[in-house]
């Protein structure tokens, strides 16, 4: 990192106090949570672009990482290159079976944390992820969020970021219904989605430009029909010019 790098020792916890929070991270330690996060993550992984853009020995960060599948499947895919990863969220800890799974000493630290508070040094990280989580922060806070990623990025770092890309007011509903779902939310949960073109006018609005992409679908339910879903890579407008 800038003077260096940040302490890939997992962290200990704080408590939550939260009731519902602590039924929730118990209730995601069930061997079938364990399986359909698995599944899930190998679909999207395969599918994404990050895998692609990863540099040997890198340093990155994943906002957002819930149990933690998907940073387990990046650095057991990318084993090769050395990558390492300081993977946080605000609310879900890593299930014990991830942990277990990921014995590569050094090599994923999960941390308590939110996007726009991020426990690392300025330009001290190869690349940030967010998987299918900026849909669930207000758009008041998004820009704020991308501002504390552009701080922690070194000047060629880049954003690997995966969302719902929901072009009419059914998909919308899906895609709530879905969420709602698999993130054990209540009704009353916000989801704030973009269409493909409205997320990409927010990453140019925003300072970043496409430097690859994917789109690709997901059938989670035969009778629910297909959910869309873009996959960016990121990086500051001018850079590499």
């Amino acid at each position: 990192m800038s003077e260096r790098r940040p302490e890939f020792k997992p962290p200990a916890y704080q408590e939550e106090s939260s009731l519902k929070v602590k039924i929730l991270n118990a209730l995601a330690e069930l061997g079938i949570v364990d399986r359909v996060a698995q599944k899930r993550a190998i679909d999207i992984v395969e599918k994404s672009k990050v895998r692609e853009h990863l540099k040997p020995g890198g340093v990155y960060l994943d906002i957002g990482t819930g149990l933690g599948h998907i940073v387990e499947k990046i650095v057991k895919e990318e084993e090769d290159k050395d990558v390492k990863f300081l993977a946080v969220d605000p609310i879900w800890k890593p299930v014990k079976k991830v942990k277990e799974r990921l014995k590569v000493a050094g090599k994923v630290g999960f941390a308590k944390a939110v996007g726009q508070e991020l426990p690392v040094k300025d330009k001290s990280v190869d690349g940030v992820a967010l998987f299918f989580v900026l849909h669930h922060v207000d758009p008041e806070m998004r820009s704020k969020v991308f501002e504390e990623i552009g701080r922690v990025l070194k000047d060629d770092g880049l954003i690997f970021l995966a969302e719902d890309t929901p072009d009419s007011a059914e998909e919308k509903e899906r895609n709530a219904k879905w969420d709602r779902r698999i993130n054990f939310e209540s009704k009353d949960s916000a989801h704030y989605y973009l269409s493909d073109a409205e997320w990409v006018k927010f990453f140019d609005e925003n300072g970043w430009e496409l430097l690859d992409y994917a789109y690709f679908k997901e059938d989670p339910s035969p009778s629910e029909g297909q959910m869309h879903h873009g996959s960016y890579v990121l990086r500051r407008k001018g850079v590499g010019k």
